[in-house]
């Protein structure tokens, strides 16, 4: 058994003072700016959210948007439910009504349920991006990551993500129903065996997974699972990880005991863009690694408490982020990533670390807001 290197205790210290982020003008369409600017620069506040959406209305009136729309991007982004189903409607029509200086009836109004923006718009996610540092690049992440990416091994790198109990699925086969690997973080450390039996300890498994260059890489299940097969109950949970003869599953829905993680990736947005738009935007993001190709993986903390709870928290943000680029593939609780610190043959790369945050649910604000300053 692998014993884990303790994690220091963060103490809280005061963040120091970033200057007010001001969005460009730009020549962007207004209700991507519009988009843009309620999910990056002006979030719904603590406090005073009514005076948040009036003032968000105000200036999409200027903008000549529709106020259906309005209303919906505003719901989707409150940071609870509204207090009753006309309160968002108030607050637009108030600040329609002080912009354009004529009444606004809105209580009434149909609200449109887009499940997208539209195609990925390059320009859209220089926009999101436009604030952060000309230091931003691969190497500053791993000089700020709190764990310094070189001292992680695969399994390792498992551990700082999971909770004693928790099982993780290994596999070098995206489509076996079975895994390769079964990790399982215990009270002292962690442990892993292979299914079939095929080598004899952890630290002999980490070897494996850090020096074998499989084809099409090494891959994890995001979620913790309960570590054995369990029965599929319902035809809708049939996926790739079932053996269709016995209904059983490693890794479906029924086996996940956890709804952690989410997994962004990208394979249409440049790699410098991206990684920029990772460390401004202000999900919890845990971990960013290579996919040992073209684009980068981040892990983003949610710890729903149900697979209900996961879909709710991630839906809302979905036409955005794939306007951004994020892949339209992603939106699954369910989903295998690449395992860091592994070699991908097919491109002779390494699925490397680039950031390591164990601690993210103690934090709050983008990975810049968390670490800034250059080297």
């Amino acid at each position: 058994m692998e014993r884990l290197p303790s994690i220091p205790i963060l103490r809280k210290t005061a963040l120091q003072e970033m200057p007010p982020i001001v969005p460009p003008e730009g020549d962007l369409n207004a209700i991507d700016r519009f988009r843009i600017s309620l999910e990056r620069y002006h979030p719904c506040p603590e406090r005073g959210r009514h005076q948040w959406m009036f003032g968000r209305a105000c200036w999409a009136a200027e903008l000549g948007l529709d106020p259906a729309i309005v209303i919906e991007e505003i719901t989707r982004r409150l940071n609870r439910p509204p207090t009753d189903k006309l309160e968002v409607q108030r607050q637009v029509a108030a600040g329609f009504e002080r912009a354009t200086k004529t009444p606004s009836d809105l209580e009434g109004v149909s609200i449109p349920r887009s499940n997208s923006l539209g195609p990925y718009s390059e320009e859209a996610l220089r926009y999101y991006c436009h604030s952060s540092p000309d230091y931003v690049c691969e190497d500053w992440l791993r000089y700020v990551s709190p764990v310094r990416p070189s001292s992680v091994s695969p399994l390792k790198f498992l551990a700082h993500l999971t909770k004693p109990g928790e099982s993780v699925v290994i596999v070098d086969d995206p489509q076996a129903w079975a895994p390769t690997a079964l990790f399982t973080r215990t009270e002292r450390g962690y442990r892993a065996r292979m299914v079939d039996g095929s080598l004899p300890d952890t630290s002999a498994i980490d070897a494996w997974l850090e020096c074998n260059a499989h084809q099409s890489g090494i891959w994890w299940l995001c979620q913790p699972v309960v570590g054995r097969p369990v029965p599929v109950e319902k035809p809708s949970q049939l996926f790739d990880s079932v053996s269709k003869d016995d209904r059983l599953t490693w890794r479906g829905e029924p086996a996940v005991t956890s709804w952690r993680w989410l997994v962004l990736e990208t394979d249409i947005a440049p790699p410098d863009l991206w990684l920029r738009f990772l460390c401004v935007t202000r999900l919890p993001i845990s971990a960013i690694y290579s996919s040992g190709g073209r684009g980068l993986h981040a892990i983003v903390r949610l710890n729903a408490v149900s697979k209900a709870d996961w879909d709710r928290a991630v839906h809302p943000r979905r036409p955005l982020y794939e306007r951004l680029g994020a892949d339209t593939t992603i939106w699954s609780a369910v989903r295998l990533s690449r395992l860091p610190q592994c070699p991908r043959a097919s491109t002779g790369s390494v699925q490397e670390l680039l950031y390591l945050d164990p601690a993210t649910h103690n934090k709050s604000g983008s990975i810049i807001h968390r670490h800034p300053g250059p080297f």
